[in-house]
């Protein structure tokens, strides 16, 4: 077999396990992204447009193409795009952010055909699942779900943020191809924009004149995906001092299995938040020469 038409079936196969398993993506870290890094890009791009294809042939149900389409581009794409910036020589100060900001870019591109697709067939399901399980419909229960609908794409964005910065943890590790990830760091302006959301979030719900469910839902979502970029700093300054204590391996996983379970993440974003002005790793450095 040629391998250019071999490199396209064995992409083409990961690809598409790769969307058809969700969460349990996770399994496949190191084929995917190792042989993708090993391929051309043409190969790759070529790989994703047969999949996007048997995609829209296979799932006949509109809600469901939607929903695995939708899964395939923001998953997919991001890993493209990081691959391709790490390829040209960018940092992972470029390639990490670019690959967080187009996930959150094809999220938000998703939502806007949500109210059409998502919002009343889940607003449907859960008030079924909630019914079957003795809850009496309230306008407190009402609200409540409707607030949960319409911070969904928020909730996905940090489901599939956690699923790509896995997925490149344990390909460095594994491949051992080191990505400098202990080294990254967000731009400080960045908290400009944490600042205008949460300024924007509050005050659209406490004062009349410019109260608007649109813009809060909206600043709620960004507000999210910056926690969660800040999440991403936090957690680069934890395995920079990981790394730099030597700690075992099993150690090592005990404290990435409490960074990923409450309080962890919590404790980690308030890391990220609190390096912009403190600079733990360059203190390090300090206090080693010291």
């Amino acid at each position: 077999m040629r391998p250019e038409l071999k490199s396209i079936l064995l992409l083409t196969a990961f690809l598409f396990a790769l969307n058809f398993l969700g969460p349990l993506a996770l399994l496949l870290p190191v084929p995917f992204i190792f042989y993708y890094k090993r391929v051309p890009a043409l190969h790759r791009a070529l790989s994703a447009g047969v999949v996007a294809v048997l995609l829209l042939i296979l799932v006949q149900d509109p809600l469901a193409r939607y929903v695995v389409l939708f899964q395939f581009a923001s998953l997919v794409s991001p890993f493209l795009l990081f691959l391709s910036l790490q390829e040209k020589g960018y940092t992972i100060d470029i390639s990490i952010p670019s690959t967080l900001l187009l996930t959150f870019l094809l999220v938000a591109a998703g939502s806007l055909a949500y109210p059409h697709f998502f919002h009343q067939p889940i607003a449907d399901q859960l008030a079924a699942v909630l019914k079957q399980s003795g809850f009496k419909p309230t306008p407190e229960l009402h609200q409540a779900l409707t607030t949960f609908i319409h911070i969904l794409p928020g909730i996905i964005f940090l489901s599939e943020g956690i699923m790509i910065l896995l997925n490149l943890m344990i390909f460095s590790r594994v491949a051992k191809e080191p990505i400098q990830f202990p080294s990254f760091r967000l731009p400080d302006s960045l908290i400009i924009a944490f600042v205008v959301m949460a300024a924007l979030f509050i005050f659209t719900a406490i004062v009349p004149v410019i109260h608007s469910d649109t813009v809060r839902y909206v600043a709620a979502n960004t507000l999210i995906a910056i926690a969660f970029a800040y999440f991403t700093q936090g957690l680069a300054v934890a395995v920079f001092f990981i790394d730099k204590m030597k700690i075992p391996p099993l150690l090592r996983l005990l404290v990435f299995v409490f960074i990923f379970i409450q309080p962890g993440p919590l404790l980690v974003t308030g890391l990220g938040f609190a390096d912009i002005w403190l600079e733990f790793r360059k203190r390090s450095f300090i206090i080693d020469k010291k």
